[in-house]
């Protein structure tokens, strides 16, 4: 069985990568930020993802196709707001706009001076990201 904190070790491995790249590698570099902040996101959402496998309260197919969100924002929002169990919406919270740095990161094409191609920032999304794991792993199973 695949460990998907595996996606956080090679987010942070990209990181330091692409650190250490030479300033003629810029596309590279590029790419590397990116993929860290996708692979980051991914080890949070399937964290969460697998908490509520634990704690039965992952949606059923049906659910997720009835609510017409997809399957990732709608795990997300079972974490916000959830009155049974209001220490997971600080972890629904921080994940939306961890989502949405991914999906600039896989999909959007930015100009010349997009954040994304600076380290310190993506540095941050991928602590966000661990802090966010570190969350989930704290809760009561």
């Amino acid at each position: 069985m695949f460990d998907w904190q595996e996606y956080y070790w090679l987010a942070r491995d990209l990181l330091s990568l692409a650190d250490s790249l030479p300033k003629g590698k810029r596309p590279r570099k590029e790419a590397m930020l990116r993929s860290a902040i996708s692979r980051a996101y991914y080890a949070a959402f399937h964290a969460a993802r697998d908490y509520l496998k634990k704690v039965k309260e992952y949606p059923t197919e049906q659910e997720i196709k009835a609510s017409g969100k997809g399957t990732h924002q709608f795990i997300i929002d079972i974490f916000i707001a959830n009155p049974a169990y209001p220490e997971w919406d600080e972890i629904g919270q921080r994940l939306n706009p961890l989502k949405s740095s991914r999906h600039r990161a896989d999909y959007i094409n930015f100009s010349e001076k997009h954040a994304f191609r600076k380290v310190d920032v993506v540095k941050a999304i991928v602590d966000e990201a661990e802090e966010i794991i570190k969350l989930i792993d704290s809760l009561k199973v």
